[in-house]
């Protein structure tokens, strides 16, 4: 069985919310949505409209309705989707680009397989540990790779938040999407957990550890990490989706 609950809010200082998520079948851009299923499959996803600009939200949207119907099994029916979204924000821009984050995962049983652009965010907690399961498309990742900075020093980088690829760029191609299968499998008591950088940029690994690890529902669980976003300032849109396989 796949417990799911994902939460979109606001956060404390913008006026609009640039964040979506996808759980299965549902689209949602504010508030909560749970649910459960006997079938251990489906495709979950957050996205994140770059720029908080004028309807820089509809971008976030716009592709996860483009992702609804997609079937998990097939990653290039799920690409094939992906470039169609990506071709109706380019067609539909005109004196603003609208673009956005996107970090998808499809279950299959324990099978996973990830599809990423930008810096929204796919992790795993398991027996008390949380692992990033994606890898950034950002300045400061690529500063990581060459060693000019560190794991500390990227946590004050003055340009954290500028990533190198999204969708609705110019020049996209499918060849910036990252896509990974995960043979560590999911397993029961696994929490996957999606999320963009108004949740990853402000609360620590180990806080996310400490909720993750308490003995309350995955609806309180997910929004004590809203909360806890909030008491950091919450300076941006916060989504978090959690996914809970249980016997």
């Amino acid at each position: 069985m796949l417990r799911y609950v994902g939460v979109v809010d606001r956060g404390l200082v913008h006026e609009t919310n640039d964040d979506a998520a996808m759980l299965k079948h549902s689209v949602i851009h504010d508030g909560i949505f749970e649910g459960e299923s006997d079938i251990e499959g489906g495709l979950f996803a957050v996205a994140d409209g770059v720029g908080s600009i004028e309807n820089s939200e509809l971008a976030s949207r716009y592709v996860l309705y483009c992702l609804e119907e997609c079937n998990p099994r097939k990653a290039e029916d799920i690409l094939l989707c992906i470039n169609q979204a990506n071709n109706g924000l380019v067609k539909n821009s005109y004196e603003s680009v609208l673009s956005t984050t996107l970090c998808a995962v499809g279950v299959l049983g324990k099978q996973l397989i990830s599809y990423n652009v930008g810096n929204s965010r796919l992790y795993r907690f398991r027996g008390g540990f949380l692992r990033q399961l994606t890898r950034d498309h950002s300045k400061v990742q690529e500063l990581l790779d060459m060693g000019i900075l560190n794991e500390e020093t990227a946590k004050d980088y003055s340009e954290k938040n500028i990533i190198t690829r999204c969708l609705g760029a110019a020049g996209f191609s499918t060849d910036w999407i990252t896509v990974t299968e995960h043979r560590e499998n999911f397993i029961y008591n696994d929490v996957l957990m999606l999320c963009t950088d108004g949740i990853h940029d402000y609360v620590e690994i180990e806080e996310l550890e400490n909720i993750l690890s308490r003995d309350i529902s995955l609806k309180e669980k997910a929004k004590k990490i809203i909360q806890c976003a909030h008491d950091k300032g919450g300076y941006d849109n916060e989504t978090v989706v959690l996914i809970e396989k249980n016997e």
